[in-house]
Parts: structure tokens; C-alpha cells; sequence
């Protein structure tokens, strides 16, 4: 495993590197910070495929329900200009969802010096706003791996969203507005009102906001494969490192392979992975009960009748075929012969890592969706550290004695195992 330098603790990558981030910067020198000779570039992206989302993405609400919803928004003033704008404005002409930059830490090169031939994409966790606690997580690959690491976001997430769904002063009167609306609702909160006004109303935007994001993520391959991506050498071999949701994009992009950009790839799990009817994913920080409820409903009708839901959305060019196998990780009794063929296939250059106490994707969810021991399809590794953790928080910024570092040292010395097919037993 090559490694650039050592980089330094985990609170401390987190603070100085959340101190100095800034997406619109195009280099940022953090080898002073960080101890590493590592740093992060910056570069423009456009989505060619925003033409996913509906024109209006209300027009198949019952007409009773849409009526119930407009005068809710009358009386609702917060929700109505920070979210729903009188139902006006739809997601396809958010310009801040189509037009964005991501960053890319990198081990510095010498003028000349040839071009990384490996790169490794990570994706991020669901209703996430803020880079900052993948930070440590993508300088620590970078050290350890010693090539690029990409932070791309998912559709209408961190630096693709309004910059208000991240105020608190305004999504606290949304957030009052909402519980109004659902009186006793649980896991309801400032932190992910936006999110679960806009599913609960909307939930096809959880699967077009995934397919954009899918989409992109094969228009950003691509462009690696094809030598076009800075710094990075034509067919470099792209692996991907997903968190919590983003696990799920990384498992369809592993086991669709579309357009053979990832036969050879390797990928890491980290707290996620299970079929998505075995997560809990109600929290504070993610979804509240109302939205989850909402939500799941609207993927069951999905797998039942994909045309029929998805309408227009199901008639994307190759997605026919992978609606199938989106699915067959939403529900357990989808298409199971063909999701486990497809895990097969994968299963060597794949690592699972989660969390006992982690309760948004439990280690049952796991052995639920994958089977246990030596049968499993996806082996899984656990980890137990004696501190206070959380899925939303697996490395809690407080270490007074040095647990939280030591427990992110061994994970991400395993994940970069992974991702360079080096697997820890155990």
C-alpha cells in the first residue's frame, strides 16, 4: 500500500481541514496542516441529465391531495418561500443542482511527473450539507492510497442545494411549520425538514435526485477512462468508497458496470450496505417517521409497477435495466435470483464495513440482506469501539484519550486495504 506521508490525528485533520475548505477555491496547499504533501483542487461540473426530474414535479399528486397541499402552503409561509415556491419553480431549473464544483484531494506531483493511474470516487451520506467530517476521511485515503480521492455529491445535496435548506434560523420556523402539519411527528428537526417536506410531497425525488446522481457519476468515469479528468491518465481504474446511502449508488455502479468503467474496480462500504427495507433510517439528521413512512410506501409501488410510477422518468435511455437491480437493493423479495448474481460477481472486490451500535444500518440489516458467515454474499466486517458513537457521527470530534482516533486509523487502514484488494480477516 503506497502512502504519501503522515497526515495527523483525526480532530485535528477535522478542524484545520473544515477551517480551510472552500469549494470555490481552485487549490488548496494542506501540507503544512495536515503533515502530508497532499492537496485539494477544485473543478467545475455540469449534469447533462437534470432532464431526469419532472417539468412539474407535482402534476401526478391527486388532485385532492395537491389542493390539501396548496392551502397548507397558504397558511404556511416559511415552507412556501424556502422549499415549495407556490410549487413554481421544478427541480430540473434549480441551477445550483445542475451547475457545481466538487473537490479532489490529491498527492501533490512534480511538474511533469506522470498521471495518477488510480482514483477513487466517495460518496456521502443522505440529507448531508457539509464536507466537513469527510475531510479526515478523504485525507486519510489519500495518504494511504497515495491517489486522488473525488468528493462528489449526490443531487440536491451539500453544494448542489439552496444555500438556505442549511440555515437553521430558517428551517426552525419550516421545521415548526411541518409539525404543525403532522402534530406528535417523530425524529422531526431543523437539520431535516428540508429533506422530508420535499420526499414526503414529492417521493419521486428520492429516485430522480439517485439517478442524476448516477448518471453523473458515469459521465464523471467516463471522463477519467477517457483521459479528460486533470491529473488523472487515460484508463485509470476508478474505485469507490461509499458511505450510508452512498453505498447504495456505489453497489449500482459495481454491479451494473455500465459501460464497463467499473470491471475491475474496487469498492468499500462503510456503515450501509443492506438492502434498504432493513435500514432505520428516521433519525434527526436524515428523515423523520412522516417522510420515511411517505417514502417507503412510494418505493413499494415502485417495484410492483416501475412504468406506471416512474412514468416518463422509467424511459431514461438504459435505465430499464437498472431499475431492476435498484429495486432488488430497496426490497428483499425484488428480483432476489439477480441481485445475488450480481453480488457474486462482485464480491471479491468489494469490502463491508460497519458499526455494531450503528442503528440506521445495523449489522442484522446486513446479515439480512447478505447472509452470515462464510455463506455470505458480501462478507462484512464489524467494529466496536469503546466510545460514544453513531451512524451520523462514527468518529465523534471529542477524543480526550485517543479511542476515536485509533478506531479511525484501523477503519480507514482497512478500508484503503480494500480499495487496493487487500482484505484484513476478521
Amino acid at each position: 500500500m503506497t502512502a504519501v506521508g503522515r497526515v495527523g490525528t483525526h480532530g485535528v485533520l477535522r478542524q484545520e481541514l473544515g477551517r480551510v475548505f472552500d469549494q470555490s477555491a481552485g487549490t488548496i496547499d494542506v501540507e503544512q496542516l495536515v503533515g502530508a504533501p497532499i492537496e485539494i483542487r477544485t473543478y467545475p461540473f455540469e449534469s447533462a441529465h437534470s432532464d431526469v426530474h419532472p417539468a412539474d414535479d407535482y402534476a401526478s399528486a391527486d388532485p385532492t391531495a395537491r389542493a390539501l397541499f396548496a392551502y397548507y402552503l397558504e397558511h404556511s409561509p416559511h415552507s412556501n418561500r424556502h422549499l415549495f415556491r407556490a410549487l413554481q419553480i421544478a427541480d430540473r431549473a434549480i441551477d445550483t443542482n445542475r451547475s457545481f464544483r466538487y473537490a479532489v484531494f490529491s498527492p501533490k506531483r512534480s511538474p511533469g511527473a506522470e498521471r495518477f493511474s488510480n482514483a477513487i470516487v466517495l460518496m456521502h451520506g443522505l440529507n448531508e450539507r457539509f464536507w466537513t467530517k469527510y475531510l479526515p476521511w478523504a485525507a486519510r485515503l489519500a495518504e494511504l492510497r497515495g491517489v486522488p480521492v473525488i468528493l462528489f455529491p449526490i443531487a440536491f445535496h451539500m453544494n448542489r442545494a439552496p444555500e438556505v435548506w442549511a440555515r437553521p434560523r430558517e428551517m426552525i420556523a419550516v421545521a415548526r411549520e411541518r409539525q404543525t402539519l403532522f402534530p406528535g411527528l417523530a425524529a422531526s428537526s431543523f437539520a431535516n425538514v428540508a429533506l422530508s417536506h420535499r420526499v414526503q410531497f414529492a417521493p419521486h425525488r428520492f429516485v430522480t435526485s439517485g439517478l442524476q446522481t448516477y448518471l453523473d457519476l458515469i459521465d464523471l468515469c467516463r471522463a477519467v477512462r477517457d483521459g479528460a479528468h486533470p491529473g488523472i491518465a487515460a484508463g485509470a481504474r476508478v474505485d469507490l468508497f461509499g458511505y450510508s446511502i452512498g453505498c447504495l449508488l456505489v453497489q449500482m455502479l459495481m454491479m451494473a458496470d455500465p459501460d464497463g468503467l467499473f470491471g475491475s474496480s474496487h469498492a468499500v462500504l462503510f456503515c450501509g450496505g443492506s438492502i434498504l427495507e432493513h435500514a432505520r433510517p428516521v433519525s434527526k439528521a436524515i428523515v423523520d417517521e412522516e417522510a420515511h413512512r411517505g417514502l417507503t410506501h412510494y418505493l413499494d409501488r415502485v417495484a410492483r409497477d416501475p412504468s406506471a410510477t416512474l412514468g416518463a422518468i422509467f424511459d431514461v435511455a438504459g435505465w430499464h435495466s437498472d431499475v431492476r437491480l435498484f429495486t432488488s437493493l430497496a426490497f428483499a423479495g425484488c428480483h432476489r435470483d439477480e441481485r445475488e448474481r450480481a453480488a457474486r460477481r462482485v464480491r471479491d472486490r468489494m469490502t463491508v464495513l460497519c458499526m455494531a451500535r450503528d442503528r440506521v444500518f445495523p449489522p442484522e440489516s446486513l446479515n439480512a440482506s447478505w447472509g452470515t458467515g462464510e455463506q455470505s454474499l458480501l462478507p462484512v466486517r464489524t467494529y466496536d469501539p469503546e466510545f460514544d458513537y453513531s451512524h451520523e457521527q462514527p468518529f465523534p470530534s471529542g477524543d480526550e484519550d485517543g479511542r476515536v482516533g485509533a478506531c479511525f486509523d484501523r477503519v480507514f487502514t482497512d478500508a484503503a486495504g480494500g480499495l487496493e484488494g487487500i482484505r484484513t480477516a476478521g
